[in-house]
């Protein structure tokens, strides 16, 4: 049965979609991307020394295991405070589960070679094979700016 207005016009069923449901859960699905993308940084902030020259693109790999050394001597494996005994352990059951696992150090820029070779032997005495080490992007330097 069809609704005969007061003017005669049949009224039927609206041809209109409505887009306020799918514009709210468009917003709310951006917020949740902005909430949760700075989370999604492995390691602990440190200031990485400066890169001077380009990488060769490589084909993706699986995400690398996170070891982060700061300028007060402090050991991170991912976001877990470590002490530096217990790195062998922790990192040895990890690439167990993931033998061809790349392990990316990062450590603060102020640390010399000298602070970093005990943790590359203990690297080294928990299976480690494939050690990177993070880099931050060089700064160009302005010509006759020295430094």
């Amino acid at each position: 049965m069809v609704s005969v207005s007061r003017r005669g016009a049949t009224q039927g069923p609206k041809a209109e979609i409505n887009v306020t449901p799918l514009v709210d859960v468009v917003l709310v699905l951006l917020l949740v991307f902005m909430v949760v993308t700075p989370l999604l940084a492995s390691g602990e902030e440190v200031a990485l020394p400066d890169a001077h020259g380009r990488a060769a693109a490589e084909p993706s790999r699986p995400a690398p295991v996170v070891i982060t050394l700061s300028v007060d001597r402090r050991l991170w494996l991912g976001h877990e405070q470590l002490a530096h005994g217990n790195l062998r352990v922790r990192l040895g059951a990890v690439l167990a589960s993931q033998p061809d696992a790349e392990v990316l150090v990062k450590a603060d820029r102020r640390l010399s070679v000298a602070d970093l070779r005990p943790l590359l032997a203990e690297l080294d005495r928990a299976g480690a094979r494939r050690i990177a080490f993070a880099l931050s992007e060089s700064r160009e330097r302005a010509p006759g700016g020295g430094g």
